[in-house]
């Protein structure tokens, strides 16, 4: 048997052996999953610790904003003669003790405690969505870095068959049978492999450190190698309902709740103030009695066009904003998940096309190729396309499932529901 004809059956035998390395991945073993991941990243993110330490400051707060001012307690001389400041001197002298409470308007501080509740609801419901979207992020970066290794494997696989073209063209060109520019053509091939592999290799590096740092890892991680289990999206109109439950526009819900309040507190100014003081002074002059002092106090907004009109006026337009951010934010969303479900669609019957049909046909255009090859019916660049073709098409295949992957996590992200109490 001659060498051109073993190198042929060499070859022949690595093509089948490569073609059914693209059927399905390997089943390495990894110490992290997606899951435990973001179980990690929403433990350790140091944002989401900060924002739930200020729903708990808030919360407090909208407590002390409920209650009545703190009484005040006066001491005083009154009536102290200039030329001896004698406390015995003159009757009317005297030492006084009182105590005066302030009242606002009736229900402001009612409606001072509710505002700072909402405003603690409304930054719990941001931090729901902050965690949302770092899962999101989280999961992007994961598919993309799973994708980059699952790629490097197709590329090792196709360089295989690079090699294998490179050596059958070198023994047919030893035996006379193909010009030199084959085996030229077949080495371009293989090295412009190896320039792609080099540019996967770094990309997916520069992931896994971006993982490591997101998680706080000491290390870079090792993934594991299957795809990640993304919950379903529901169907268009089921997710759409949701949009309105989604922890962004409820935190928008919220601030239009807290800005409604806020008109609220806004008329009450009109109402006037209560001061309530009671005071007991006593005299140093023999037999002269003590005084006890009780008064009410009421301001009087009769002057209101500089103040209370003005007020009033800021917090319905602050109202009125709060009110068209819900309504853009609902919108923004609704048309995202529009224009994601489409997609979901489409990638769903392009991955089916290509796994189904235009894979597969390639691999047998190539083994064909290869038939033809090896009895001399065809050259070396029918061989490279054939090879590119199979290439193309598991990478897409590949690009594809990928970016179903990422859809599904965007679809989740915006079905995302909040707590009452997140």
């Amino acid at each position: 048997m001659s060498g051109y004809s073993v190198c042929c059956k060499r070859y022949f035998f690595a093509v089948i052996a490569t073609l059914s390395m693209f059927r399905g991945p390997h089943a390495d073993a990894a110490p992290l999953t997606l899951e435990r991941a973001q179980a990690m990243l929403i433990r350790r993110n140091p944002t989401l610790a900060a924002l739930g330490q200020d729903v708990i400051a808030l919360r407090h707060q909208a407590i002390a904003a409920a209650q009545l001012p703190d009484p005040e307690f006066s001491v005083m001389a009154q009536n102290v003669p200039t030329n001896s400041f004698s406390m015995r001197q003159q009757s009317m002298t005297m030492l006084s003790f009182g105590v005066s409470q302030s009242f606002p308007p009736f229900g402001k501080r009612g409606i001072e405690g509710q505002q700072g509740a909402m405003e603690a609801q409304a930054l719990a419901y941001g931090r729901s969505a902050r965690s949302a979207q770092l899962i999101y992020f989280l999961r992007r970066i994961w598919l993309q870095a799973l994708y980059a290794g699952r790629a490097l494997k197709i590329l090792d696989a196709q360089r295989l068959l690079a090699e294998q073209s490179v050596a059958t063209a070198m023994a047919r060109y030893r035996a006379a049978g193909v010009p030199e520019a084959d085996v030229l053509r077949a080495r371009l091939a293989r090295e412009g492999l190896a320039n792609a592999q080099a540019e996967v290799q770094a990309n997916q590096s520069e992931l896994l450190a971006r993982l490591a740092r997101i998680l706080n890892l000491p290390e870079v991680p090792a993934l594991a190698p299957g795809w990640p289990r993304i919950p379903m999206p529901p169907q268009l109109p089921v997710l759409e309902r949701h949009i309105a439950e989604q922890p962004m526009v409820r935190e928008a819900e919220a601030r239009r709740q807290v800005a409604r309040l806020g008109v609220r507190a806004a008329r009450r100014d009109f109402y006037p103030r209560f001061t309530v003081s009671a005071s007991y002074g006593q005299s140093f002059v023999p037999q002269t009695p003590d005084w006890v002092t009780v008064g009410v106090g009421v301001s009087m907004p009769v002057f209101t066009a500089n103040r209370q009109d003005q007020r009033l006026d800021a917090a319905e337009a602050r109202a009125l904003k709060a009110g068209y951010r819900v309504q853009d934010r609902r919108l923004a969303l609704e048309r995202q998940a529009r224009s994601a479900y489409a997609r979901y669609v489409s990638l769903g019957n392009e991955l089916q096309r290509t796994r189904e049909r235009l894979a597969p046909d390639a691999q047998a255009a190539l083994a064909a190729t290869l038939a033809a090859y090896t009895a001399g019916r065809a050259n070396i660049g029918d061989v490279l396309r054939a090879q590119r073709a199979v290439l193309k098409y598991s990478l897409q295949g590949l690009q594809y499932r990928r970016d179903l992957a990422v859809v599904e996590a965007q679809l989740d992200y915006l079905a995302t529901r909040s707590e009452t109490r997140p």
